[in-house]
C-alpha cells in the first residue's frame, strides 16, 4: 500500500447507541468498523476510529451508591476506557491490525500546551501503520466524543468526518417515532432553523444526539472537512460516505465567528452555534 497523503485520512466515530446493549459492547459495531478499516487502507486511506460508550459500559457496573456520588460519570468512564478499548483492539488484531489508544479533551488539541504533542501522537501512529482508537477522556472531564471527532479531523487536516449514530442522517422529525419523517439529504448552510430540526431527529442514549453532532459538523467545515452522518448499521456504512459525496458539507464561516471565539466556546463547553 502506497504511503497515504493527509487528502486520504477520514476520521470516524460511532456512537453509544450504536455500540452498547444493555451496559455490554454489541460485538456486530467494532467488527463492522474494523471490516471498513481493512477496506479504506486497501485502497490507501488513513482511517481514525472515534468510540463513544465508556461512560455507559462503566455505569452498568457500578453499585448503586457510587451512582449517587458527584464524580460517578468520571468513575464511570475509568471504569468503561478499559472494556471498550478491548473490544476494538480485538476486532482489528483479528484482521492484523494494531490498534493504537489515545485518550484526548478539546483543551489538548485547541491549547498550546498539549495540541503539538496531541498531533504528533496522532501523525506517529498513522504513520507507523497502526489505527488510533481515540476517545474523549471522560475520567477528566466528561464532555462530547461527535467533537472531539470533529477536532481530530481538523488537525489531520482530514478529507472527511463520518459521524455513525442510530438514524440515518437529519430529519425533519424523529424517525423512531414517525414513520413519514423526511430525511434531509444535504445541508449546504447551518441555520438557526437546521439547529432546531436536530432536536425532533434524535439519536441515542449518549451524550451527544444530532445537536451534537450537527456543531462537530459545523466545527468540521470550519476546517474545510465535510461531514457525513450515517446510520451505524446500514451495510458498508463506512466505506459507501467516504466514497461518496458528503451529505452535510456545513459552510460553518458563515455563521460569523472566528477561529478564536470557537476556541474559547469548545474550552467553555458551549458547542452550540449562536441563532
Amino acid at each position: 500500500m502506497s504511503p497515504a497523503t493527509r487528502s486520504e485520512r477520514v476520521v470516524i466515530k460511532i456512537g453509544t447507541s450504536s455500540l452498547v446493549r444493555a451496559g455490554r459492547v454489541d460485538p456486530a459495531g467494532p467488527a463492522a468498523l474494523a471490516d471498513a478499516v481493512v477496506r479504506l487502507r486497501a485502497d490507501g486511506g488513513q482511517p481514525v476510529l472515534i468510540a463513544s460508550g465508556a461512560i455507559a459500559l462503566g455505569d452498568a457496573r457500578l453499585d448503586a451508591a457510587t451512582r449517587q456520588t458527584g464524580p460517578a460519570r468520571q468513575l464511570a468512564a475509568a471504569v468503561g476506557q478499559g472494556i471498550l478499548f478491548e473490544a476494538f483492539r480485538q476486532g482489528l488484531a483479528d484482521r492484523g491490525l494494531t490498534a493504537a489508544q489515545v485518550l484526548l479533551t478539546p483543551p489538548d488539541l485547541t491549547g498550546p500546551e498539549h495540541r503539538d504533542g496531541a498531533l504528533a501522537v496522532l501523525e506517529g501512529a498513522l504513520h507507523a501503520g497502526l489505527v488510533p482508537v481515540v476517545n474523549e477522556n471522560d475520567a477528566v472531564m466528561v464532555r462530547n466524543n461527535d467533537v472531539l471527532a470533529a477536532l481530530v479531523a481538523a488537525a489531520l487536516g482530514a478529507e472527511r468526518l463520518v459521524l455513525l449514530t442510530d438514524v440515518p442522517g437529519l430529519y425533519e422529525s424523529d424517525p423512531h417515532r414517525d414513520a413519514g419523517a423526511r430525511r434531509i439529504p444535504e445541508v449546504p448552510l447551518l441555520t438557526s432553523e437546521i439547529e432546531k430540526l436536530a432536536g425532533a431527529s434524535g439519536a441515542g442514549p449518549g451524550t451527544g444526539g444530532m445537536s451534537a453532532k450537527l456543531c462537530a459538523a459545523w466545527i468540521a467545515a470550519m476546517a474545510g472537512v465535510p461531514t457525513v452522518i450515517a446510520a451505524a448499521d446500514a451495510e458498508d456504512a463506512v466505506v459507501r460516505a467516504v466514497r461518496r459525496t458528503a451529505t452535510l458539507p456545513l459552510m460553518a464561516a458563515a455563521m460569523g465567528i472566528g477561529h478564536e471565539e470557537l476556541v474559547e466556546r469548545i474550552l467553555l463547553g458551549a458547542f452550540a452555534p449562536r441563532d
